[in-house]
Protein backbone atom coordinates (compact mmCIF):
# COMPACT_ATOMS: atom_id res chain seq x y z
CA UNK A 1 0.00 0.00 0.00
CA UNK A 2 1.38 3.29 -1.01
CA UNK A 3 -0.56 5.38 1.53
CA UNK A 4 2.29 5.44 4.18
CA UNK A 5 5.00 6.68 2.03
CA UNK A 6 2.33 9.86 0.78
CA UNK A 7 1.32 10.07 3.98
CA UNK A 8 4.89 10.62 5.01
CA UNK A 9 5.95 13.04 2.10
CA UNK A 10 2.83 14.79 3.48
CA UNK A 11 3.56 15.21 6.94
CA UNK A 12 7.18 16.50 6.27
CA UNK A 13 5.47 19.56 4.31
CA UNK A 14 2.79 20.55 6.02
CA UNK A 15 1.82 21.10 9.70
CA UNK A 16 -1.49 19.21 10.61
CA UNK A 17 -4.08 19.61 13.60
CA UNK A 18 -6.59 16.61 14.15
CA UNK A 19 -9.95 18.19 15.54
CA UNK A 20 -10.55 15.18 18.07
CA UNK A 21 -9.74 12.18 14.81
CA UNK A 22 -6.43 10.54 13.56
CA UNK A 23 -4.48 9.62 10.63
CA UNK A 24 -7.79 7.03 10.08
CA UNK A 25 -9.07 10.04 8.51
CA UNK A 26 -6.15 11.11 6.86
CA UNK A 27 -6.48 7.58 5.05
CA UNK A 28 -10.34 8.86 4.77
CA UNK A 29 -9.53 11.69 2.15
CA UNK A 30 -6.59 9.20 0.72
CA UNK A 31 -9.06 7.17 -0.41
CA UNK A 32 -11.64 9.64 -1.54
CA UNK A 33 -9.42 11.05 -3.66
CA UNK A 34 -8.15 8.33 -5.48
CA UNK A 35 -5.45 7.54 -3.50
CA UNK A 36 -3.68 10.72 -3.50
CA UNK A 37 -3.84 13.56 -1.01
CA UNK A 38 -5.18 16.75 -2.47
CA UNK A 39 -3.10 19.34 -0.79
CA UNK A 40 0.14 19.85 -2.93
CA UNK A 41 0.66 23.79 -1.90
CA UNK A 42 -0.96 23.53 1.95
CA UNK A 43 1.30 24.21 4.39
CA UNK A 44 -1.07 23.95 7.33
CA UNK A 45 -4.33 21.25 7.41
CA UNK A 46 -7.24 20.99 10.20
CA UNK A 47 -8.61 17.76 9.89
CA UNK A 48 -11.94 17.29 11.29
CA UNK A 49 -12.79 13.87 13.21
CA UNK A 50 -15.60 13.32 11.57
CA UNK A 51 -13.66 12.32 8.00
CA UNK A 52 -13.71 8.74 8.74
CA UNK A 53 -17.15 7.99 10.15
CA UNK A 54 -18.72 9.77 7.60
CA UNK A 55 -16.72 7.55 4.63
CA UNK A 56 -17.77 4.08 6.35
CA UNK A 57 -21.32 5.69 5.88
CA UNK A 58 -20.90 6.62 2.41
CA UNK A 59 -21.54 4.64 -1.01
CA UNK A 60 -17.93 5.24 -1.53
CA UNK A 61 -16.90 3.05 1.24
CA UNK A 62 -19.38 0.27 0.84
CA UNK A 63 -18.85 0.26 -3.34
CA UNK A 64 -14.55 -0.62 -2.25
CA UNK A 65 -16.13 -3.21 0.36
CA UNK A 66 -17.74 -4.76 -2.53
CA UNK A 67 -15.08 -4.53 -5.11
CA UNK A 68 -12.56 -6.15 -2.15
CA UNK A 69 -14.99 -9.06 -1.46
CA UNK A 70 -13.16 -11.46 -3.52
CA UNK A 71 -9.78 -10.36 -2.13
CA UNK A 72 -10.08 -12.21 1.06
CA UNK A 73 -9.50 -15.68 -0.44
CA UNK A 74 -6.28 -14.46 -0.94
CA UNK A 75 -5.67 -14.08 2.80
CA UNK A 76 -7.29 -17.79 3.12
CA UNK A 77 -4.66 -18.81 1.16
CA UNK A 78 -1.92 -17.36 2.74
CA UNK A 79 -3.37 -18.93 5.73
CA UNK A 80 -3.75 -22.31 4.60
CA UNK A 81 0.36 -21.86 3.18
CA UNK A 82 1.10 -20.71 6.54
CA UNK A 83 -0.61 -23.81 8.43
CA UNK A 84 1.03 -26.62 5.71
CA UNK A 85 4.34 -24.93 6.78
CA UNK A 86 3.74 -25.20 10.28
CA UNK A 87 2.38 -28.63 9.83
CA UNK A 88 5.46 -30.06 7.66
CA UNK A 89 2.83 -30.41 4.48
CA UNK A 90 4.74 -28.28 1.92
CA UNK A 91 7.87 -28.90 -0.13
CA UNK A 92 10.52 -26.83 -1.06
CA UNK A 93 11.37 -26.70 -5.01
CA UNK A 94 14.99 -28.26 -5.68
CA UNK A 95 15.54 -29.87 -1.97
CA UNK A 96 11.83 -31.91 -1.54
CA UNK A 97 12.30 -30.87 2.04
CA UNK A 98 10.04 -29.33 4.06
CA UNK A 99 10.51 -25.59 3.40
CA UNK A 100 11.30 -22.52 6.06
CA UNK A 101 11.69 -20.52 3.16
CA UNK A 102 8.34 -17.73 3.83
CA UNK A 103 9.70 -15.60 0.79
CA UNK A 104 6.70 -16.72 -1.14
CA UNK A 105 4.24 -15.88 1.11
CA UNK A 106 5.79 -12.76 2.39
CA UNK A 107 5.70 -11.80 -1.55
CA UNK A 108 1.73 -12.89 -1.27
CA UNK A 109 1.48 -10.48 1.55
CA UNK A 110 2.84 -7.39 0.25
CA UNK A 111 0.19 -7.68 -2.71
CA UNK A 112 -2.77 -4.62 -1.83
CA UNK A 113 -5.90 -5.49 -1.83
CA UNK A 114 -6.76 -4.39 -5.60
CA UNK A 115 -4.28 -6.76 -6.78
CA UNK A 116 -5.56 -9.47 -4.62
CA UNK A 117 -8.87 -9.38 -6.09
CA UNK A 118 -7.62 -9.04 -9.73
CA UNK A 119 -5.20 -12.06 -8.60
CA UNK A 120 -8.25 -14.44 -7.35
CA UNK A 121 -10.14 -13.36 -10.25
CA UNK A 122 -7.60 -14.55 -12.76
CA UNK A 123 -7.16 -17.89 -10.41
CA UNK A 124 -10.82 -18.90 -9.63
CA UNK A 125 -11.48 -18.61 -13.41
CA UNK A 126 -8.29 -20.66 -13.93
CA UNK A 127 -9.62 -23.35 -11.56
CA UNK A 128 -13.42 -23.47 -12.51
CA UNK A 129 -12.94 -23.41 -16.14
CA UNK A 130 -11.86 -26.73 -17.38
CA UNK A 131 -13.33 -25.74 -20.66
CA UNK A 132 -9.89 -23.54 -21.33
CA UNK A 133 -8.18 -26.56 -21.38
CA UNK A 134 -4.77 -24.87 -19.95
CA UNK A 135 -2.78 -26.47 -17.36
CA UNK A 136 -0.91 -23.31 -16.23
CA UNK A 137 -1.73 -19.36 -15.90
CA UNK A 138 -0.03 -16.26 -15.36
CA UNK A 139 -0.52 -12.96 -13.68
CA UNK A 140 1.83 -10.28 -13.25
CA UNK A 141 0.87 -8.36 -10.03
CA UNK A 142 1.96 -5.43 -7.82
CA UNK A 143 5.59 -4.27 -8.37
CA UNK A 144 5.91 -7.05 -11.53
CA UNK A 145 5.94 -9.87 -9.42
CA UNK A 146 4.77 -12.30 -11.58
CA UNK A 147 2.55 -15.60 -10.41
CA UNK A 148 1.99 -19.16 -11.96
CA UNK A 149 -1.36 -21.27 -11.38
CA UNK A 150 -0.84 -24.75 -12.03
CA UNK A 151 -2.67 -27.85 -11.77
CA UNK A 152 -1.17 -31.11 -10.98
CA UNK A 153 -2.11 -34.08 -8.87
CA UNK A 154 -1.18 -34.81 -5.06
CA UNK A 155 -0.54 -38.45 -6.09
CA UNK A 156 2.65 -37.22 -7.47
CA UNK A 157 4.08 -34.10 -5.67
CA UNK A 158 7.75 -34.25 -6.91
CA UNK A 159 6.90 -34.07 -10.12
CA UNK A 160 3.86 -31.35 -9.43
CA UNK A 161 6.80 -29.15 -7.76
CA UNK A 162 9.35 -29.92 -10.59
CA UNK A 163 7.03 -29.16 -13.47
CA UNK A 164 6.03 -25.30 -11.30
CA UNK A 165 9.52 -24.43 -10.74
CA UNK A 166 10.53 -25.07 -14.39
CA UNK A 167 7.62 -22.96 -15.23
CA UNK A 168 8.58 -20.60 -12.85
CA UNK A 169 12.05 -20.52 -14.41
CA UNK A 170 10.26 -19.59 -18.21
CA UNK A 171 8.30 -17.16 -16.74
CA UNK A 172 11.34 -15.19 -15.23
CA UNK A 173 13.23 -15.44 -18.36
CA UNK A 174 10.37 -14.10 -20.68
CA UNK A 175 9.29 -11.26 -18.89
CA UNK A 176 12.56 -8.85 -18.63
CA UNK A 177 10.72 -6.68 -16.13
CA UNK A 178 10.16 -9.29 -13.77
CA UNK A 179 12.88 -10.54 -11.16
CA UNK A 180 10.50 -12.73 -8.62
CA UNK A 181 8.24 -15.36 -9.60
CA UNK A 182 5.75 -16.74 -7.19
CA UNK A 183 3.90 -20.43 -8.21
CA UNK A 184 1.49 -22.06 -6.74
CA UNK A 185 0.34 -25.53 -7.76
CA UNK A 186 -2.94 -27.53 -6.23
CA UNK A 187 -4.78 -30.29 -7.65
CA UNK A 188 -8.35 -29.86 -10.04
CA UNK A 189 -11.64 -29.99 -8.90
CA UNK A 190 -13.33 -33.42 -8.43
CA UNK A 191 -12.12 -36.73 -6.52
CA UNK A 192 -8.41 -37.73 -5.62
CA UNK A 193 -6.99 -40.94 -5.09
CA UNK A 194 -4.52 -39.37 -2.44
CA UNK A 195 -6.72 -36.21 -0.72
CA UNK A 196 -5.58 -32.69 -1.61
CA UNK A 197 -2.56 -30.70 -1.75
CA UNK A 198 -0.91 -27.20 -2.68
CA UNK A 199 2.83 -26.45 -3.58
CA UNK A 200 4.30 -23.23 -3.66
CA UNK A 201 7.66 -22.15 -5.38
CA UNK A 202 9.74 -18.96 -5.77
CA UNK A 203 12.34 -18.00 -7.90
CA UNK A 204 14.18 -14.64 -7.04
CA UNK A 205 16.66 -13.98 -10.16
CA UNK A 206 18.17 -10.37 -10.19
CA UNK A 207 20.42 -11.19 -13.16
CA UNK A 208 19.63 -13.05 -16.23
CA UNK A 209 23.11 -14.78 -18.04
CA UNK A 210 23.25 -17.20 -20.99
CA UNK A 211 23.17 -20.28 -18.55
CA UNK A 212 19.68 -19.82 -17.87
CA UNK A 213 18.24 -18.06 -20.88
CA UNK A 214 19.94 -21.55 -22.57
CA UNK A 215 17.70 -23.60 -20.14
CA UNK A 216 14.51 -21.98 -20.76
CA UNK A 217 15.07 -22.03 -24.05
CA UNK A 218 15.26 -25.83 -23.60
CA UNK A 219 12.41 -25.98 -21.50
CA UNK A 220 10.15 -24.70 -23.84
CA UNK A 221 11.61 -26.48 -26.89
CA UNK A 222 11.60 -29.87 -24.80
CA UNK A 223 8.26 -29.64 -22.73
CA UNK A 224 6.35 -26.77 -24.18
CA UNK A 225 6.10 -24.86 -21.22
CA UNK A 226 4.59 -21.36 -22.60
CA UNK A 227 5.68 -21.77 -25.67
CA UNK A 228 3.00 -20.18 -27.15
CA UNK A 229 2.62 -16.86 -24.79
CA UNK A 230 2.81 -13.73 -26.29
CA UNK A 231 4.23 -12.31 -22.99
CA UNK A 232 2.78 -9.06 -23.26
CA UNK A 233 1.96 -7.10 -19.43
CA UNK A 234 -1.76 -8.94 -18.81
CA UNK A 235 -2.73 -12.56 -17.45
CA UNK A 236 -1.51 -15.09 -20.11
CA UNK A 237 -1.98 -18.58 -20.53
CA UNK A 238 -0.44 -21.81 -21.95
Amino acid sequence: MVFFPKFEALINRANIVFSGGGIEDLLAIYLLNNHSFPYEEADLLMIDDTVFRGFIDSDDYKAIQESYKDSYFWDKLIEHFVGDLLTDGMFEYGTNQVTDNQLALVQMALQPRGHRANLVDAFSEFLHKPELKISARVVLAHKNTAFVFHLGPSSDREARVQELGLRCLVVRGRLPDVQIVVGISGDKLGPSEVGYSHDIVYVDIPEWNDDFEEQVTRIQKELGYFENASWAKKPENA
